[in-house]
């Protein structure tokens, strides 16, 4: 089996969905899956070709330089001739520019004979036109989980955004770590700890990752509060 991943983004290009896209290409490489990633021509590494650089296992072809319509054609192009089974696009609107032609594609890829699965990594409108209504975006927002084959939604609010819509196939599939796990001895933890000025009855919550309304700050500054009334050497990290 043959699977291009199409992202608006991939490393050394900074985003959680590229860096994302990438852990889950090669950990599907490892599974003897042939892997392709179709993304943007900022993706390309120094030096590299734009017609198939490797990336441990994976296939990587920096060639698109905007998602406007042509785009379509394109990565449907460029899929036959390397012979695809499934197109898999990461979505999240930010990364395509917020452009609508990466949401009409699904259809278009579908009639070639293409298999299309759709990931939404959140369910937030593009942008149209303006005075564009909300009703329109979000229907632009919601018609490729009506054209795609498999469409897969990262948590639950966004699983329960889309059970109105005539989806194929639905799945939930939680976002797992792309971070490396590394175990410290408990000299070296207690190292790193005494680093950071923390002292051996500090608890410490180490939080990773932008602070923003859709990622739990909120949430994590009144649990902090709540912590620290009760038990005065609770810390916090920002990583």
């Amino acid at each position: 089996m043959h699977v291009a991943f199409v992202t608006g983004e991939y490393p050394p290009m900074d985003g959680g969905v590229g860096a994302y896209t990438r852990a889950l290409a090669q950990a599907l490489a490892t599974q003897g899956v042939r892997v392709s990633v179709i993304t943007a021509r900022a993706a390309q590494q120094d030096g590299a070709p734009d017609d198939g650089a490797p990336d441990d296992g994976v296939t990587v072809h920096p060639v698109v330089d905007g998602w406007g319509w042509s785009m379509i054609g394109a990565v449907r192009t460029l899929a036959d001739e390397l012979g695809v089974d499934w197109l898999h696009v990461q979505y999240q609107t930010a990364a395509f520019n917020m452009h609508p032609a990466i949401n009409v594609a699904p259809t278009r890829w579908r009639r070639s004979g293409l298999h299309v699965a759709w990931t939404y990594h959140d369910l937030r409108v593009p942008y149209l036109f303006p005075k564009a209504g909300e009703r329109l975006r979000r229907w632009v927002t919601t018609l490729p989980a009506r054209a795609a084959d498999l469409t897969v939604v990262t948590n639950e609010g966004d699983r329960l955004g889309l059970q109105d819509q005539p989806v194929h196939r639905l799945e939930r599939i939680p976002i797992g770590s792309n971070i490396t796990g590394v175990t410290l001895s408990p000299a070296a933890r207690a190292a790193q700890r005494q680093q950071r000025g923390y002292g051996a009855d500090d608890q410490v919550i180490g939080y990773f990752g932008f602070l923003n309304r859709s990622k739990g700050g909120l949430t994590l500054i009144r649990t902090l509060d709540r912590l620290v009334a009760g038990h005065p050497h609770v810390k916090l990290l920002m990583i």
